[in-house]
Formats: structure tokens, C-alpha cells, sequence
């Protein structure tokens, strides 16, 4: 882990077309605005593999909630960077340049 950094946890499992796809949007986004990534394949943990099943991926920032089945990548730019409406919910909202 990169100090200063956010952490993105992406949740996924061998075959997973919906987990490529949110990580593609991941790797693109992290083009534009760098953060550290940690790839968890739930299939060798059991525990995982419970708590998730078949509802990936799941997408963790910094231990939070913030996506499942699929990734929107403005949502994801948003939250990363502490604007939009998520940031407005979870009570993170800070000035915007415009």
C-alpha cells in the first residue's frame, strides 16, 4: 500500500464477466487518479465465497461500500475524489473547482 493513497478492493471469481468489466472501469479511472488496488479472487476463501456468492464484484474504498454487479465510472471518480452525490451521502462532500 502506497501511504496517502485510497484503497480500491475489487471482489471477483474465475469467469466473471461482470468483475472484467468493473475492472476495466477501475483500471481506467486509476489512469486519472491514482489509488492503490487489490484484486481478491473469493473462490479459494471460503468465508468470501459465502458472504458474496454470486453477488459480485463488490467494490470496497478505504473498507467502504461502494459498488456491486457493476461499476459506474463517474460514480467511481466522484467518490475517489470526495464529490458528487455519494460524497453529499456519506457526508464527505467538499468544494468542487468549477
Amino acid at each position: 500500500m502506497t501511504a496517502g493513497l485510497r484503497r480500491v478492493v475489487l471482489y471477483t471469481r474465475n469467469g466473471c464477466c461482470l468483475c472484467e468489466d468493473a475492472l476495466a472501469v477501475i483500471e481506467a479511472v486509476r489512469t486519472k487518479i491514482p489509488f492503490d488496488l487489490d484484486v481478491v479472487d473469493i473462490d479459494p476463501d471460503p468465508q468470501l465465497t459465502k458472504l458474496h456468492g454470486h453477488d459480485i464484484p463488490v467494490v470496497l474504498i478505504d473498507g467502504t461500500f461502494a459498488f456491486k454487479h457493476r461499476v459506474d465510472e463517474r460514480g467511481l471518480r466522484d467518490r475517489l475524489a470526495g464529490h458528487g452525490i455519494f460524497a453529499r451521502l456519506f457526508g464527505r462532500a467538499e468544494p468542487r473547482d468549477s
